[in-house]
């Protein structure tokens, strides 16, 4: 049920992708194997006021990354809700 949930939900998302009023920050795993980053590579393209940041070595839960990429990521994230 979840992955049937989430393609109805990109679907969707790639639809009303000029509605979004929300900041959005996205960060990208390099490594990642649980999602294919073409999605989101899709998103930014279409949305150039999102603020992205990749995290190149870090596989799909960036918190859990080697510390340096770690803590890019929770200074990334907190600086985002500072803004």
């Amino acid at each position: 049920g979840w992955t049937w949930a989430s393609m109805k939900a990109v679907k969707k998302s790639k639809k009303n992708l000029n509605r979004i009023k929300t900041p959005v920050l996205l960060c990208q795993a390099g490594l990642d194997d649980k999602v294919d980053n073409r999605g989101q590579d899709y998103f930014i393209a279409h949305r150039p006021d999102v603020r992205f940041e990749k995290f190149p070595n870090s596989k799909h839960e960036i918190f859990n990354a080697a510390t340096e990429e770690r803590e890019r990521y929770y200074r990334t994230v907190l600086s985002f809700f500072e803004e």
